[in-house]
């Protein structure tokens, strides 16, 4: 890609909002600006600060420099400039000092009583300052107005002809939903639509692709999620057919994809659907897990067992941690009681302190399950009751503290 220079401009404002006649509103203040990059191309970032209605207003907007008439941010200015922004809406002036790479003075901004007269021809009488300065920025004008009232766009409030008009909504862009069987979606829903660049090609690879009768919410949520034809092309590439629209979907929030795929089949999970990869993608199962389980004899394991592992945190540590206690090659489902139930490396190191070393892993589970520690088989044994087994803990745990005010006989 070409270098671009990459502009942001800090506009940052003290100004008291002036209203010279009813028709004709005024904002007037000091501004400066400030230079530096960003990745998509050049901006100016317009910061505005002002007491407005008798309240502190702040507002922030992003122009194209080419939108600043007189000002070459390229040719870095220094010096005295003057510039404007000119809109159906009003026109803003800035005058002010530039001076290594900073602008700084003072702008006035004065509403179109044209304007103001054709807005309330149109439907709209009395609107503010706060929207009649919006309007200039966003450049909203009376034709594009008029034109979206002629595609049934009749009720939008002035807030929403400003986000409409930001985000480019345009009459054109209404029509072609329209011919694509999408017929005046609610104001709000054209701006989401927008936010999310659901196009008319868009909508059309989709169908290309298979995905009839979307809804446009289900349009956004593909724009979201990243859900197009090359992602659908992938997956079916990689063995994976007749999804539906949901499905594809949750495959792409977990990160199921055909790399994903060859790396489950490369380890012997093949002709896995697509609920199976999903829950192998969402519980981590990766090939470093499995061939590190694989490296402890765990190996076969079906993808169900591997997620179940990863749900109980039944890892290689765990696994390697239990073997230097000498339990060893222990089965799935005692792995996953074993963490289940907490009989843990700390819980049979706490029993072997008082005397309980190999204890068959349904003993450790039972004693776990009834709250049997360290700290019960000592109080025991202060009341006479030593060299009990499991079984028999778990009997005096079950059935009370009767033995506590007795000495055993």
């Amino acid at each position: 890609m070409p270098n671009a220079v990459h502009i942001a401009v800090a506009l940052i404002t003290s100004a008291v909002a002036t209203l010279t006649a009813p028709q004709t509103p005024t904002l007037s203040g000091r501004f400066e600006i400030e230079r530096w990059g960003f990745a998509d191309g050049d901006r100016i970032q317009l910061e505005l600060r002002a007491e407005l209605d008798g309240r502190d207003w702040t507002s922030n907007y992003t122009l194209e420099p080419g939108e600043l008439e007189g000002l070459d941010l390229s040719a870095d200015p220094s010096g005295p400039v003057r510039f404007r922004l000119e809109r159906e809406a009003g026109v803003i002036r800035f005058e002010g000092q530039a001076d290594r790479g900073r602008i700084e003075g003072r702008f006035t901004w004065t509403a179109n009583a044209d304007f103001i007269e054709r807005m309330d021809e149109l439907g709209y009488p009395d609107l503010s300052p706060r929207r009649l300065f919006a309007m200039t920025v966003f450049d909203v004008t009376s034709g594009w107005v008029s034109a979206m009232q002629e595609r049934g766009y009749r009720d939008v409030t002035p807030r929403q002809l400003v986000k409409l008009r930001l985000f480019d909504v345009s009459p054109a862009y209404v029509d072609e939903l329209a011919a694509l069987g999408y017929d005046r979606p609610a104001a709000d829903e054209l701006v989401k639509l927008a936010i999310f660049d659901v196009t008319g090609d868009h909508i059309r690879e989709m169908r290309a692709s298979g995905f009839q009768g979307l809804s446009l919410a289900d349009l956004v949520k593909a724009r979201i999620h990243d859900v197009d034809p090359d992602y659908l092309g992938e997956l079916v590439r990689a063995g994976l057919r007749d999804l539906d629209f949901d499905e594809l979907v949750r495959l792409r929030i977990h990160d199921v994809t055909a790399d994903f795929i060859a790396e489950m089949e490369a380890l012997g999970f093949t002709g896995l659907g697509a609920d199976e990869l999903r829950r192998l993608a969402i519980f981590d199962v990766d090939a470093e897990h499995v061939r590190a389980l694989a490296d402890l004899g765990y190996r076969d394991l079906s993808p169900e067992q591997l997620v179940k592992f990863r749900i109980h945190d039944v890892d290689p540590g765990f696994i390697r941690e239990l073997a230097e206690l000498d339990y060893r090659e222990l089965g799935v489902r005692d792995l996953v009681r074993m963490r289940i139930h907490g009989a843990e490396p700390g819980f049979i190191r706490e029993l072997r302190d008082v005397g309980y070393e190999d204890v068959p892993v349904d003993e450790l589970i039972r004693m776990r399950i009834h709250g049997i520690d360290a700290g019960f088989v000592r109080e025991l044994e202060d009341h006479g009751y030593r060299d009990l087994s499991p079984r028999e803990l778990v009997k005096m745990k079950i059935h009370g503290r009767w033995w506590a005010d007795r000495k055993r006989p």
